[in-house]
């Protein structure tokens, strides 16, 4: 029982989690940069030893190789060559320069020209002029063909494992050739690397003692917030619904909803004290009241508000924010339902829309559905998809379902930048989707089974994209379902046609439209299920779009696609894209061509849209240069008249609405603006 209990703990489980991320972040975290400082040792080896190759290649002449062999160690100007090569070996810290000349009928063997072995290394001794040896290895071979045969450049072979004792080093081979340009031989380089080796290890041990004090760091940081903003006021709530359940009385100090900054854990305060005021009012009154049916009105009474407690009522929810607009209700066929529904910010960017259907009615449905709605809540809160979430509540559940009752859920979280819904569907209706060029339209995913039906159930995230303009509908089966006296439906069919007759209506006056057909179609018919409705509609912010690509000429088709791809989405005409994809072109040629002359560099393309104007930057960290500031030509005079340059800039600003230059944080920044029509 420990154990669960142990198990079961909220702060234990999200602390854990948090450990588990970090622990993962770190490994990923290093196996990315162990790859990446590999990579970059080994790009800089390669570049130090073909420098050193190419120089020590000076010092051969290619036309003379056979006369090397043949004349051997007493010739002075192979005598001069091989003096010279030695120093270079001990100057340059390399290990071994030798030139060999290799059998070309099948790159098996070869012999030694050249063999330089510096001075302070006791591992190798110098071959002899005509030492002969076989190929090592088939990579030796083919890096032989390739410098015969194939016109390579260079080859390189790195050995850090299996070397009999030997250093870790990389072997480089470049050709030697004669005047005619015929590979004669072959020059090779072996340089050291225990740098390689024996900087990995320090690097490691950072990642490693770095992330342990960060899981530690965080950890800390999170039971206590957890603890405080969490446990410790679920814990007085609980304590003290467990005392007004022994005892029956007001308590000596009211909760105080300033327990947590947790908005929804100060409503559950008020609730739990709206309740027990309730409470003993409605034990005061049955004293006095001996009628089965005020008893009865009295429970549901404090039901329904607790329940009208627990649910966003105020509208506009959110009067700051212009990204959005959403309006909900929830009319229950009862005193007290089984719907509800939910939305709250997760954080700046994110905002969750939660619409679900409780098995049931009445008292047993609201209970089961403030559950529900605080177990949706508190696991949002904590982050995951909704998928992961509608798992985690649906198990929860499940673990304490005597009652066999279930909850149809679905489950978004609106990512506010890009308009783009994550959502989850556990069995419930489909929502309605209004594209603003178009109408709304029932929007079908993939479903999983209810909450509460079994456990263990992973339910899929899918995806449904928004631009400004367009809206979601979410509503229970309380509005298809609803039904007139001569037992018809009112359809999804007829909520369709509701919705299309006045598209362009606000979220609050479409609710209104909703119900107003709903109550004609079911005239005098008692209402049979709880009615439940949310409509968002999504502004958008003009959010801004980056690319990001290396400052070279050849990147220019990428810059155009991802303009164009843009200007697309946003209904650009024709004429105008032509004109901002040769402004654009004429920019970026011209970072590319001037901004990095010492240095390859990057060039940054941000474009929005707002109020139907074309906003695009290009940024890059090269030398300081504002074009603007280069004098226009005179287009009066002739071709040959005019000052060559400026002709670029000039046409820009004429197939543009505006253009300005700024140099900030170390960045030229150019800004170009278009309107669409």
């Amino acid at each position: 029982m420990k154990r669960l209990k142990i198990r079961n703990n909220l702060a234990l489980n999200i602390v854990s989690a948090i450990i588990l991320l970090l622990v993962f972040f770190g490994v990923i975290v290093s196996v990315i940069g162990y790859i990446s400082f590999t990579d970059s040792l080994e790009r800089e080896y390669t570049d130090m030893a073909y420098r050193s190759a190419n120089t020590a290649a000076t010092l051969v002449n290619g036309d003379r190789i056979d006369y090397y062999l043949s004349a051997g160690e007493e010739d002075p100007d192979y005598k001069l060559s091989q003096d010279r090569m030695d120093i270079l070996c001990d100057k340059m810290d390399l290990t071994l320069i030798y030139v060999i000349k290799v059998d070309t009928s099948d790159y098996n063997s070869f012999v030694s020209v050249f063999n330089s072995v510096n001075k302070n290394n006791t591992r190798y001794t110098r071959w002899e002029v005509g030492h002969f040896r076989e190929t090592t290895n088939e990579s030796y071979r083919q890096i032989y063909k390739d410098l015969y045969e194939n016109g390579k450049a260079y080859g390189t072979i790195f050995r850090v494992k299996d070397l009999n004792g030997a250093e870790p080093h990389l072997t480089l081979l470049i050709p030697v050739k004669n005047s005619a340009g015929q590979t004669t031989a072959v020059l090779c380089v072996q340089r050291p690397m225990n740098e390689l080796v024996n900087g990995r290890r320090p690097y490691l041990i950072n990642i490693v003692i770095t992330t342990v004090l960060l899981s530690l760091f965080v950890t800390v940081s999170a039971a206590v917030y957890i603890r405080r903003q969490f446990v410790s006021p679920l814990r007085k709530v609980i304590n003290e619904a467990d005392r007004f359940a022994r005892e029956t009385t007001a308590p000596l100090q009211p909760l105080s909803n300033k327990i947590s900054r947790i908005s929804e854990l100060q409503k559950l305060v008020s609730s739990v004290n709206t309740m027990e005021t309730d409470m003993l009012q409605y034990i005061d009154n049955l004293k006095n009241v001996t009628a089965e049916k005020q008893r009865i009105g009295t429970e549901l009474h404090i039901a329904s508000r607790i329940q009208e407690a627990s649910i966003p009522t105020i509208f506009p929810a959110y009067p700051n924010r212009k990204e959005f607009n959403l309006y909900a209700s929830m009319t229950p066929a009862k005193e007290v339902g089984g719907d509800f529904y939910d939305f709250f910010l997760i954080d700046d960017d994110h905002l969750a829309l939660v619409m679900a259907d409780v098995s049931g009615k009445g008292v047993p449905a609201a209970l089961f559905m403030m559950v529900t709605k605080i177990l949706i809540n508190e696991r949002t809160l904590t982050g995951g998809t909704p998928g992961e979430i509608l798992s985690i509540v649906n198990n929860r559940i499940c673990a304490h379902n005597d009652a066999d009752m279930f909850v149809t859920v679905w489950l978004g979280i609106l990512e506010i930048s890009t308009g783009i819904i994550t959502a989850a569907n556990a069995g419930h209706d489909d929502p309605a989707v209004y594209r603003a060029d178009g109408e709304y339209s029932i929007v079908k995913n993939r479903h999983g089974p209810v909450i509460g039906a079994m456990g263990g159930i992973a339910y899929r995230d899918f995806t449904i994209e928004l631009h400004p303009g367009d809206k979601i509908f979410l509503y229970t089966d309380g509005v298809p379902e609803a039904t007139n006296t001569e037992n018809k439906m009112f359809t999804i069919e007829r909520m369709l046609e509701a919705l299309n007759e006045t598209k362009q209506i606000s979220p609050q006056e479409t609710m209104q439209n909703i119900w107003n057909h709903v109550n004609a179609f079911v005239g005098s018919a008692p209402q049979f299920d709880d009615l439940t409705m949310l409509c968002l509609q999504f502004n958008g912010n003009g959010t801004e779009k980056t690319l990001t690509v290396p400052a070279a000429a050849e990147k220019l088709g990428d810059v155009t696609a991802f303009i164009d791809a843009f200007l697309e989405e946003h209904g650009c005409p024709m004429k105008t894209q032509m004109q901002i994809d040769l402004s654009a072109e004429e920019i970026f040629v011209n970072i590319a061509n001037y901004a990095y002359p010492d240095q390859p560099g990057e060039a940054e393309v941000m474009i929005s849209e707002e109020n139907g104007v074309i906003t695009l930057k290009f940024a890059d960290c090269g030398i300081p240069y504002d074009p603007l500031q280069k004098e226009m030509p005179d287009t009066t005079l002739s071709a040959e008249e005019r000052q060559i340059g400026g002709l670029g800039i000039f046409l820009v600003k004429k197939n543009m609405d505006a253009v300005d230059y700024r140099y900030e944080n170390g960045k030229n920044i150019l800004t170009m603006k278009k309107a669409l029509s």
